[in-house]
C-alpha cells in the first residue's frame, strides 16, 4: 500500500453503504472497538495503538477511512476485492416482509416512497391479545441480498437507482 493512498476511495466507500463496508471489515478483521463517538478502529486493540483501520464519521457519516500501523497491503487488496465482488453481483432488488405488534390495530395502508411499507394483516388472520401489543401488522421492505449472510442492506449507488414495485 502506498504511503498516500486514499482508502476512502480504495474501498469505494463513496459507493457503498458505510454499514456494509464495516461489515466487511469486522469479518476481515474480526474485531472493532470505538474511540471514540466518531471514530472506529478495525483489527487490533484501540487502545494499544495497533490497528489496522480507522472509521472517522462526520456528522454520522463516513468521512474517511485511515490506515492504521497494522494494516498489511495483503488487507488492502483483500477487502478491496470483498467490496469489488459484492459491487459486481447484479442488482436483485428482493422484498422482505416482518410482522410487527402494536397496541392500536393497523386498519389502513401507509407507503413511504419506494422504501417501505406497512400494511394491515389479512382478514381472517389471528390476532394476539398481548400485554405489549397483540394487533400484528405488516412492515415490507426493499433490500438487495448479497452472497455474504451479512451484507444486505443497500449495498451501492446502483440499488438507489433501481426501480423497485411493491408487490
Amino acid at each position: 500500500m502506498a504511503p498516500k493512498e486514499n482508502l476512502f476511495d480504495t474501498f469505494r466507500a463513496g459507493e457503498v453503504d458505510a454499514t456494509d463496508l464495516s461489515q466487511i471489515a469486522l469479518f476481515h478483521f474480526h474485531s472493532a472497538g470505538d474511540v471514540s463517538p466518531t471514530e472506529v478502529v478495525f483489527g487490533g486493540g484501540a487502545d494499544n495503538g495497533k490497528y489496522a483501520l480507522k472509521f472517522v464519521y462526520k456528522k454520522q457519516r463516513l468521512a474517511e477511512i485511515l490506515a492504521g500501523p497494522s494494516l498489511t497491503p495483503q488487507e488492502v487488496t483483500a477487502i478491496r476485492s470483498k467490496v469489488d465482488l459484492e459491487i459486481r453481483q447484479p442488482v436483485v432488488v428482493k422484498i422482505a416482509t416482518q410482522v410487527l405488534f402494536a397496541h392500536p390495530r393497523v386498519g389502513g395502508h401507509f407507503r413511504y416512497g419506494d422504501i417501505f411499507q406497512i400494511l394491515p394483516i389479512p382478514d381472517g388472520s389471528p390476532r394476539g391479545n398481548g400485554l405489549f401489543g397483540g394487533n400484528p401488522f405488516l412492515v415490507q421492505f426493499k433490500f438487495r441480498p448479497s452472497s455474504d449472510p451479512w451484507l444486505f442492506t443497500r449495498l451501492g449507488v446502483r440499488l438507489k437507482a433501481a426501480s423497485c414495485t411493491f408487490c
